[in-house]
């Protein structure tokens, strides 16, 4: 374990957690013949609780690295309601005072982005979730942004965004809907009037060349030491990243903890132990790092 800090600012952290899927099958999206308990990978009761426990516990781990729990936590890759419903009222949360944001979301897959919160930390004013529309009728089957505006103990309001933009599956073809997603996510940013925090899973590294103006990207120090989230054919990538405007400091993390890693065989050195590798069930939490981040505004 690592040592503990000391954080003054509020913390928001961010996990992918790959395919949190409700083990109750119910046809409703197109992955449902995959992860049910009658479905092909078999994720049943037993699956899914101790995929439940193991996210608890991770954030729980974080909280003792920082010195303090996350005020806010934003998750991917997550099914429904249900699903975070049991995460905070079945596990360790259950003491804790974390409240949940959620809607469902186009996405083709029936996976959402969602926020964990803690009520004696921060006030929800508000909370939407903002569609990728490409034109009239034309909504994007993708995960929509997840809008929250937050006031603290001293009154002050914060602006918090949960991303999971769509893939580079596809290519150069996928370009128009990441550029469409990331103008989305700078002008809901600039809507929110206040300090903001953009934080989730990009699918893609930061490019210093990039123009993300009015937006500060957090992970590009972080990029240029080679560290990363995920790992493909050997090589670390930085795709969940943090993105602000309008605060006065702000710091960006990994939580490369040992108990969420595995050997990776074929290239050497560790990576993320995810739930499955490829139908065989091996009992990891994701393919995905969590990450934090510290702001002061």
């Amino acid at each position: 374990m690592k040592r503990m800090m000391i954080l003054l600012g509020v913390v928001i952290a961010f996990w992918n957690v790959e395919n949190f899927f409700d083990f109750r099958p119910d046809g409703t999206s197109d992955s449902e013949l995959e992860f049910s308990a009658t479905g092909a990978r078999r994720w049943g009761k037993r699956r899914f609780y101790a995929k439940c426990d193991g996210i608890a516990k991770t954030l729980l781990r974080l909280s003792d690295v920082l010195g303090q729990l996350p005020d806010a936590v934003g998750l991917a890759e997550v099914e429904g309601g249900f699903a975070l419903r049991q995460l905070t009222g079945q596990t360790v949360l259950h003491k804790l005072d974390y409240r949940i944001v959620h809607f469902e979301s186009h996405d083709s897959r029936g996976i959402d982005c969602a926020l964990l919160y803690r009520s004696s930390r921060l006030r929800l004013l508000e909370a939407w979730p903002e569609a990728i529309v490409a034109g009239p009728g034309d909504t994007l089957a993708t995960r929509d942004l997840l809008c929250c505006r937050f006031t603290d103990s001293d009154g002050d309001t914060l602006g918090i965004i949960v991303v999971h933009l769509p893939s580079q599956v596809g290519g150069d073809a996928a370009r128009p809907r990441r550029e469409l997603a990331l103008a989305t996510l700078r002008e809901q940013a600039r809507r929110m009037g206040c300090p903001t925090v953009c934080i989730g899973d990009f699918n893609e590294e930061a490019d210093p060349a990039q123009d993300l103006a009015p937006l500060q990207d957090l992970s590009l120090p972080l990029r240029e030491r080679g560290v990363g989230t995920i790992r493909y054919n050997g090589v670390w990538e930085l795709i969940d990243r943090c993105l602000v405007l309008g605060c006065r400091t702000a710091s960006m993390g990994i939580f490369d903890d040992p108990m969420l890693c595995t050997r990776d065989g074929a290239f050497g050195g560790v990576k993320p132990l995810r739930t499955y590798s490829g139908p065989r069930h091996i009992g990891g939490l994701s393919d995905h790092f969590p990450i934090w981040a510290e702001v002061n505004y």
